[in-house]
């Protein structure tokens, strides 16, 4: 009998604590208004429409085949914070780029339990992998993410980036992005702050995915295997620096085909293994001085161009970036990374040598912030290997993406 009361007293003092809360909602974003100018001998590039289908050329802006320079809004990004309760915020945020369709970027809910360090997040947000592919882009100080930590083929516009359109045929020469669309994806996670001193904050997330990204016109899990993916990450103050480390592990499947179509009969499709290990470290001073080192490896079992289930495949990618302040609104950064999607050199893909079809990227870039809301930078990508390592001619040149962009934050 003296339950029912206990847990009338119990819910009023909760709904008290409701009532007295008042819903709040912040809206922030920015926009990226960029020039990008692909340079090399001129052998890669027709301003004639060869790029593309019919009188035009591939559009999306500069590419090999295409338009050598052109004006693009590369993110234009509007992001709703919705705090419905005192534990619970409900997140949305909408990408407006000229260089694809409109598209839901965040559309997440996080619940947390400050008494027991936890939090949960559902829907569809950045997967705990790394930190490059967790860096806001309006935060990070190279243009695109690095090769082996891209989700799109923007980022690798100096490297062939093709697939064919005939399900199972590989495009001799192409790499895509290992995260390709898979900047976000749909699932949940928990994450544990584990308690320490406030000097030093850990914390342990694990989360479970679709493992197949987003897409403007929706996304299902499609092999029947749900991604796993955790990360371990702590903080440790030395001397003038706080020193970032952390492991990632991604365990998962993708579908693809199991060979080329025999007849005009295109082959089934078979769960090619995504199973890998990351380690990160950054250090940044007081000074403003950040370094940032990461990489991955393990089994990828799919062709560089995703079109076959290749058996048994490893990739691995690394990169590492120094950013310097120059100034109290200045910086320089200076940038290397390397992506091998097949980590067998001897290994041949559609007659190219794994060897062949590793990555490797030189960037500088300077920025300047010349308002408070307002970033501008320029970034200089060179590509270290062929742009096609399958062709003889001049497609073997190395592309150069020369990028200036005005980011305005509101």
């Amino acid at each position: 009998m003296l339950v029912s009361p206990l847990l009338l007293l119990l819910t009023s003092g909760v709904m008290a604590d409701v009532q007295k809360f008042t819903p709040t909602t912040k809206m922030s974003g920015y926009l990226q208004l960029r020039l990008d100018t692909l340079a090399s001998d001129g052998a890669p590039f027709n301003n004639n429409g060869s790029g593309g289908s019919g009188i035009r050329p591939g559009t999306g802006g500069p590419m090999v085949g295409g338009p050598q320079s052109g004006f693009m809004v590369r993110r234009g990004r509007i992001r709703f914070d919705m705090e419905t309760s005192p534990t619970q915020t409900v997140v949305a945020q909408l990408d407006i780029p000229s260089g694809a369709v409109t598209n839901i970027r965040d559309a997440y809910v996080v619940w947390k339990f400050p008494g027991q360090n936890l939090s949960l997040t559902a829907g569809q947000f950045v997967q705990p992998w790394g930190q490059e592919i967790r860096y806001s882009s309006r935060l990070r100080e190279t243009a695109e993410r690095a090769l082996g930590f891209c989700d799109s083929t923007f980022g690798i516009q100096m490297y062939k980036a093709t697939t064919s359109a005939t399900g199972g045929v590989i495009t001799p020469g192409s790499t895509m992005p290992f995260l390709n669309n898979q900047d976000r994806d749909q699932g949940f996670q928990v994450q544990h702050n584990i308690p320490a001193s406030k000097s030093r904050p850990t914390n342990v997330t694990l989360g479970w995915f679709n493992g197949e990204g987003r897409d403007a016109a929706g996304s299902r899990n499609l092999n029947g295997v749900m991604d796993m993916v955790g990360r371990f990450q702590t903080v440790v103050p030395v001397n003038h620096m706080n020193i970032t480390t952390g492991t990632s592990i991604y365990s998962g499947a993708m579908a693809a085909r199991t060979g080329a179509p025999v007849a005009g009969v295109v082959q089934p499709f078979t769960n090619g293994a995504r199973q890998l290990v990351g380690a990160d470290m950054q250090w940044i001073a007081k000074s403003g001085t950040e370094v940032r080192i990461e990489g991955f490896t393990g089994r990828f079992e799919l062709t560089p161009d995703r079109a076959q289930y290749m058996p048994g495949n490893h990739a691995w990618a690394w990169y590492a970036v120094w950013k310097q302040p120059i100034g109290r609104n200045q910086h320089f950064f200076l940038k290397f990374d390397d992506f091998r999607p097949v980590a067998d050199g001897n290994r041949l893909v559609a007659g190219v040598k794994g060897s062949d079809l590793e990555r490797k990227v030189l960037t500088v870039g300077f920025g300047n912030r010349v308002q408070p809301n307002t970033l501008w930078r320029t970034t200089v990508q060179h590509g270290l290997n062929p742009y096609d390592p399958s062709a003889t001619d001049g497609m073997r040149s190395r592309v150069t993406v020369i990028s200036t962009e005005l980011q305005v934050e509101f």
